[in-house]
């Protein structure tokens, strides 16, 4: 679940993803569904339970896309109507021709590069393109690691990525068509990373904490 325009954008199970109102009229009631979504495939079955959203566009209009990951191991592209409770106007596929063979544990957006990061209990992160000149569906990195990652978050530049594991992360340069490690750092009950809008600043979720960084000078700012 992650907050959009003022809604919450919910990923529920047997493909069914929820629109809720954060403000809702009803003073009452804190939540309100705004709108929902069955997501079937072509012999409608259900894609499976969606446990990663992320936002991949908003183009301020109301017309968003997201994409998610999947308990079948499905990453899929969703284009919505977000504003217009009426509208019926929804569309989706599956973005990826090579899934990964474990379950998806995490997804990632760089916009400005157009490409996605996906973590998987295969011990595997992907990052597919977006770009149409490019081959769609199909993994342009792959880097097996030792352990499970458990997140991965990509810098809003594209240059970098930060890859998480239970007991540390790593931070990488993308060159090419690899991953060059250049800095770790030991934590404990890692959960999630995430970059601030800027990429100056990342975020760590362990265990009952949040810890921040400065991205460039590896510095630790605070937390809570």
């Amino acid at each position: 679940m992650f907050e959009y325009n003022k809604k919450l954008i919910a990923g529920c199970r047997n493909g069914t993803l929820l629109i809720i109102n954060s403000t809702p009229q009803n003073k009452e009631s804190p939540l309100e569904v705004f709108k929902g979504y069955n997501i079937r495939d072509s012999s409608q079955e259900s894609i499976g339970s969606i446990i990663e959203v992320a936002c991949a566009k908003d183009s301020g209009d109301g017309q968003a896309h997201f994409v998610l990951g999947t308990d079948t191991n499905q990453i899929v592209n969703v284009f919505l109507e977000t504003k217009d409770r009426n509208s019926d106007d929804f569309k989706w596929d599956y973005m990826i021709s090579e899934n990964p063979k474990g379950g998806v544990l995490d997804v990632d957006i760089c916009l400005f590069k157009k490409q996605i990061a996906v973590a998987s209990n295969d011990k595997m992160v992907r990052i597919y393109s977006q770009v149409a000149n490019e081959v769609r569906g199909y993994p342009i990195i792959k880097c097996l690691f030792n352990e499970e990652p458990v997140s991965v978050a990509f810098h809003p530049s594209g240059i970098n990525i930060i890859v998480a594991f239970k007991d540390k992360i790593k931070l990488f340069n993308i060159f090419r068509d690899s991953l060059q490690l250049f800095k770790e750092h030991p934590l404990k009950e890692v959960k999630i990373v995430r970059f601030s809008p800027s990429g100056r600043l990342f975020a760590v979720s362990t265990g009952n904490a949040i810890k921040v960084w400065d991205f460039w000078s590896g510095e630790s700012h605070a937390h809570w």
